[in-house]
């Protein structure tokens, strides 16, 4: 509501002096999802199958867990975004409209190889189709590699009102967003928290660490280490 009345501010519409006071004491709570870790990701690129629909989004999968964009903008990409040169990949994000240069890793520069430098093809010509195909297969791959450790995570209710917090095996809760947060969570503290944040396309730090519920344990861990090398 908050972000709404600043739109139409911005506009030149009239809105009340106190809006700014609208989310005043409220506490932005960490989410509850779950990533893959890049032993993980191991697995799944090292999965055999013969079915050529679960292959296909297996592939998807791993390309998503290296470059870290949402399925809007994953499932648009050609080989028109892939610079030779630079051995990058280059998109508009869908959502944030946001120009975003991500480099080519070699687990997803194999896939494109076996699919002569472009893209694997879609699940179905029909985005929300290839959209839930994409989701629903993603689990039966993580199924077959393995990644099945009890975890928590936030499901929606059916009818989609509302979620709900459930201990689940960890491939029933894998979902397309969870691309996007392995790549943020997997590469936190690897690189530079900015360089992630423009590749994800989180706006503040607080969203990012809090994305990636890793605020407070990676600190502390930076904070220690800092500390014990000035006393060397």
């Amino acid at each position: 509501l908050k972000a709404v009345c600043l739109y139409a501010e911005g506009r030149g519409e009239a809105i009340h002096n106190q809006v700014k006071n609208l989310s005043k004491g409220i506490k932005i709570q960490p989410t509850l999802s779950v990533f893959l870790s890049p032993s993980e990701i191991s697995d799944i690129i090292a999965l055999k199958t013969k079915d050529s629909a679960l292959n296909t989004a297996r592939e998807w999968l791993v390309i998503g867990c290296y470059i870290g964009q949402r399925s809007a903008s994953l499932f648009k990409l050609g080989k028109e975004n892939i610079d030779v040169k630079t051995n990058t990949i280059r998109l508009t994000q869908i959502k944030t409209k946001a120009s975003v240069v991500i480099p080519i890793l070699k687990p997803v520069a194999d896939i494109l190889a076996k699919h002569n430098g472009n893209f694997p093809p879609l699940l179905s010509s029909k985005p929300k189709h290839n959209y839930n195909r994409f989701n629903d297969l993603i689990k039966d791959v993580c199924k077959l590699a393995g990644i099945n450790e009890i975890c928590k995570g936030r499901i929606r209710n059916i009818g989609g009102r509302g979620s709900e917090i459930v201990s689940k095996p960890k491939y029933q809760l894998v979902s397309s967003h969870t691309m996007r947060r392995s790549l943020a969570t997997n590469f936190f503290g690897k690189l530079n928290t900015r360089v992630l944040m423009s590749v994800t396309g989180h706006v503040s730090e607080q969203s990012f660490l809090l994305y990636i519920n890793k605020a407070r344990e990676i600190d502390t861990v930076a904070l220690n280490n800092a500390f014990a090398n000035a006393m060397e």
